[in-house]
């Protein structure tokens, strides 16, 4: 584990981060990687990934939770 973060085995984009204590999501849209938010649980920061990914990236997004 690096600066006190770990990235979810079970979600894309999630990762934990240690010194806040919550977990929150990352999201590369243009070549900028944006850190969005915290969340209480791993399934919260997925699914607000999956929001954003759908808002940035439309049909081509890699989605935890495909329709």
């Amino acid at each position: 584990m690096m600066n006190g973060k770990k990235t979810s085995l079970n979600y894309i984009g999630a990762t934990y981060d240690k010194k806040a204590g919550k977990w929150r999501f990352r999201l590369k849209h243009e070549g900028i990687e944006g850190k969005h938010g915290y969340y209480d649980t791993e399934k919260d920061a997925a699914i607000a990934y999956d929001n954003a990914a759908k808002k940035y990236h439309g049909k081509f997004a890699s989605l935890n939770f495909p329709i």
